[in-house]
């Protein structure tokens, strides 16, 4: 990356970030969904399909989308995961010897970050075939 793009790019993830953290703290506060660990599952599920559809999407496409690629993948989608939330909630879980709990957490959040990103790169290679008019890039 050149030195004059660094500062676009920085504001870029900074911006990202603020927002993608700031979705994920009012997210936690819905009724019903805010109910740890059930948010961490939720939102982590969410932000993997996204940011897999975000990455098959960017692949098909060439045009110099380095600024979107920041500001959604590194920052909005980055702020708003919270891989680090779910390692602390293991960890409680483990540490308080809830091992049932333990175990769904993790697989629960194993199992859909994978089915998301199977979900997410279908979604995003659809997109690019609709935005490029069918044609792949590269």
């Amino acid at each position: 990356m050149s030195e004059e793009k660094l500062p676009v790019t920085l504001l870029a993830v900074f911006l990202g970030g603020c927002l993608g953290g700031a979705f994920r703290y009012l997210l936690g506060l819905l009724p019903g969904i805010g109910a740890w660990p059930l948010v961490t599952v939720f939102i982590n599920t969410v932000g993997t399909g996204c940011l897999a559809s975000l990455a098959a999407y960017m692949k098909q496409r060439k045009d110099g989308l380095a600024y979107v690629q920041s500001f959604l993948g590194t920052g909005l989608l980055g702020g708003f995961t919270t891989f680090g939330a779910l390692i602390l909630e293991l960890d409680t879980l483990f540490v308080n010897r809830l091992f049932s709990s333990f175990f769904l957490l993790l697989a629960a959040s194993l199992l859909l970050a994978f089915f998301s990103i199977w979900v997410g790169k279908k979604v995003g290679y659809l997109l690019a075939r609709k935005t490029t008019g069918g044609h792949r890039h590269g």
